[in-house]
């Protein structure tokens, strides 16, 4: 069975390009374009990772992590973000 990342992202053009390039590996590959579409998505659907952009309106991606590990905690998670600070990256941990 393949692993299952779901990548969310706001902007159309990073969630095509992460897909492409992650579905070249041995994965099934999914695609939001929000924190909440994530969610939903996520009620339906076991996912082995999440890569999730930190800007995104509606809800911060350090926001929607957090409630990925609680409500999922085998979950991989990871952040992406061109802003980089200590206090979001401080946000997802543990």
């Amino acid at each position: 069975m393949q692993p299952k990342i779901l990548i969310v992202d706001d902007q159309p053009l990073v969630l095509g390009i992460l897909s492409e390039i992650l579905s070249c590996g041995p994965y099934h590959v999914l695609a939001a374009e929000s924190a909440e579409e994530a969610l939903q998505l996520l009620e339906g659907e076991s996912v082995d990772v999440v890569i999730s952009d930190e800007r995104m309106p509606g809800m911060q991606g350090s926001e929607f992590l957090t409630i990925v590990r609680n409500k999922y905690p085998q979950v991989v998670r990871i952040i992406l973000t061109g802003h980089a600070s200590v206090e979001s990256a401080m946000r997802v941990a543990p």
